[in-house]
């Protein structure tokens, strides 16, 4: 289950749990090395394909999840 594939109690329940990581507090501190992630997950997409949209974001939101939390 991930909340960007969920909806409505469900999506909310995920998303409330989730919100601590990524509130202001928490998270600023964190941002260049989220950004950082990003680019580092970006860049081993294919440059010559498609990529799948939803796995690409729930492998990303959960290593930055990690990242923030740990």
């Amino acid at each position: 289950d991930f909340v960007l594939g969920q909806s409505g109690e469900k999506h909310a329940r995920f998303r409330k749990l989730l919100s601590v990581a990524y509130s202001r507090e928490v998270a600023s501190p964190w941002v260049p090395e989220l950004v950082s992630s990003v680019r580092e997950h970006v860049r081993t997409w294919p440059t010559d394909g498609t990529v799948g949209v939803m796995e690409q974001v729930q492998e990303l939101a959960f290593e930055q999840y990690c990242q923030v939390m740990c």
